[in-house]
This record gives C-alpha cells, structure tokens and sequence, in this order.
C-alpha cells in the first residue's frame, strides 16, 4: 500500500491542480454541447418539414 505522500499529484502544485481541474469542467462541458445543442433547436421547428411534397 503505497504511503500518503506517494501519489498522483505528489509533484503537482496549486497551479497544476488548477489547469487539471479546468480541463475537466472544460472536457465535461465540451462533451455536453452536442445534446444541449439538439435539446435547444428542437424546439424551434427545423425538423418540421410537411410530408406531403410530390414529385
């Protein structure tokens, strides 16, 4: 079992623990963009095209 002092941020400062912690709010909502961009323009009618178009 490896020590308290051993870890992943063992040599990481406040800095890095910072730029980490912005990448991931950044990765999460990078990752949300897509279904919040679907939720929002669904409602505003542009897959509302009328079936009854003939050739």
């Amino acid at each position: 079992m490896a020590s308290k002092g051993d870890g992943l941020f063992y040599y990481a400062d406040g800095i890095d623990k910072l730029l980490l912690l912005f990448g991931i709010l950044g990765s999460i909502g990078d990752g949300m963009m897509s279904p919040v961009n679907i939720y929002i323009l669904s409602g505003l009618g542009f897959g509302k095209v009328p079936m009854n178009i003939r050739a």
